[in-house]
């Protein structure tokens, strides 16, 4: 076993309107980049439907259940007393066979600001430096500014960047 196991890098994405990651992830998908989304939810939620039976199980007390099928699988993994962090998320996806993990509205103290991608909002002054920012408009700032509308660019932006930069390029 490697001494440095493959880590791709995961890169935060603050509030991505639904269209443009669907968009983006087709974009990556075409570049052949492989994928993974930690969808990061603040409020409590159920993704089971009261009387399925994995609803049923979960509510039982199991703590992990994996939902498995001919052509995906999902996990649910209980843990009311103890919130994730980014660790534990990224410990539950198969990194070797990822090139990129993007996380939607991540938590502040998840990821460093120079690797969020953050969606720009009138008021924003004296923000930490981050990767990019998602504007419907010109901005005059110190990082590359990227159209919510353009999903093909973001994809080209973060494969340049964040997964294949140019060599002496000492972007995140």
């Amino acid at each position: 076993m490697s001494a440095n196991p493959h880590r791709p890098p995961v890169i935060g994405i603050d509030d991505p309107p639904a269209e443009l990651l669907t968009l983006l992830l087709e974009a990556l998908a075409q570049r052949q980049l492989r994928c993974g989304v930690i969808q990061y939810t603040g409020a409590d939620y159920d993704p089971d439907i009261p009387g399925k039976d994995s609803y049923e199980l979960r509510k039982a007390g199991v703590e992990r259940l994996l939902l498995a099928a001919e052509q995906k699988s999902a996990l649910i993994h209980e843990h009311p007393d103890d919130p994730p962090g980014l660790a534990r998320c990224l410990a539950l996806l198969d990194l070797e066979s990822l090139d990129l993990v993007l996380v939607t509205d991540p938590p502040p103290d998840w990821l460093p600001a120079h690797c969020r991608i953050r969606a720009y909002s009138h008021g924003v002054t004296g923000a930490p430096r981050c990767l990019a920012y998602l504007a419907d408009r010109t901005l005059d700032a110190p990082v590359p500014v990227l159209s919510p509308d353009d999903p093909g660019r973001l994809a080209a932006f973060l494969h340049d960047t964040v997964i294949n930069p140019v060599a002496g390029d000492d972007s995140p």
